[in-house]
């Protein structure tokens, strides 16, 4: 039969105490089939343990203050208005509401990641910044508008969207039969960046003013939101053309003839288009 043996230390006083549950229900203890080496202390007044768990139900892992690594902080603590983890070797987080910070002397120094601006709707941003002292300075900050810069929360400044891709164009003016028909555009929040090159094309029945459908995203309507596009290094163009406007509301992109403001045509035969341009979505 095995044997429960609790020895206590030959240089200290301390005692050890097991205290039984005030209920009826047995209790439990399973031990591992192995040796159990405890070597940290828990104590409820934040002691020079390595482990703590003060009055205020904060909990503390690493040795105690000023080297503690790990700081648990509860709603109702001693830290006014604070709830969250910090990873630094302090115990204030600067007036902000939620957050984890990786500094070396005090809350915040270096970087740190909180929630800030809490709404009676409950909600918040979630920022990131860095501190040297005082409240962090914030150079990213999470809305639900998108993403925004340095302190700014403006709704209208904030990135919400990126993304890089590949559109098909189309043709009005003349029948094409392009060499290439993949084009390319990166998105970066409202601003569409493109570009497309034919390759060896054939144009045959060249009439009216020419253009190309197909962007990726459709234009803002806006009164005087009009894109503009480049084309050189092509010969598909009549007048001198060198370019054109990109139409609001829309998809499609009208060449222009130089120093004026008539739609260029396309030539017909073995023709080159290389074009790129830039616009803003809705």
């Amino acid at each position: 039969m095995a044997k429960i043996k609790i020895q206590g230390n030959a240089s200290g006083t301390g005692v050890v105490t097991l205290t039984a549950p005030n209920t009826n229900t047995d209790r439990t203890i399973t031990l591992p089939d192995g040796d159990i080496s405890l070597g940290v202390g828990i104590d409820d007044n934040a002691t020079s343990t390595a482990i703590t768990i003060d009055a205020s139900e904060q909990v503390g892992i690493g040795i105690a203050s000023p080297t503690e690594k790990l700081h648990i902080v509860v709603p109702g603590s001693t830290t006014t208005n604070v709830t969250g983890i910090k990873i630094s070797n302090d115990q204030d987080l600067s007036g902000e509401n939620v957050g984890i910070s990786f500094g070396s002397t005090s809350w915040g120094d270096g970087a740190t990641i909180y929630a800030k601006d809490l709404a009676s709707d409950g909600k918040a941003d979630l920022c990131f910044g860095v501190r040297i002292s005082g409240a962090p300075t914030e150079k990213a900050r999470i809305t639900a508008n998108g993403l925004t810069f340095n302190g700014d929360t403006a709704a209208a400044n904030a990135l919400d969207d990126y993304e890089e891709g590949t559109w098909t164009p189309t043709f009005g003016g003349a029948t094409i039969s392009a060499g290439n028909t993949v084009g390319y555009y990166t998105k970066i929040g409202r601003q569409v960046f493109f570009q497309w090159y034919s390759s060896a094309s054939t144009i045959s029945s060249a009439s009216g003013g020419a253009e190309i459908l197909g962007l990726p995203f459709t234009t803002s309507s806006s009164s005087d939101a009009y894109g503009l596009f480049t084309y050189q290094h092509g010969t598909a163009l009549d007048g001198g053309c060198r370019g054109g406007f990109i139409n609001r509301a829309n998809t499609n992109m009208h060449f222009i003839d130089t120093n004026g403001t008539a739609k260029a045509s396309y030539v017909n035969g073995t023709q080159y288009i290389m074009i790129s341009g830039t616009y803003f979505t809705a």
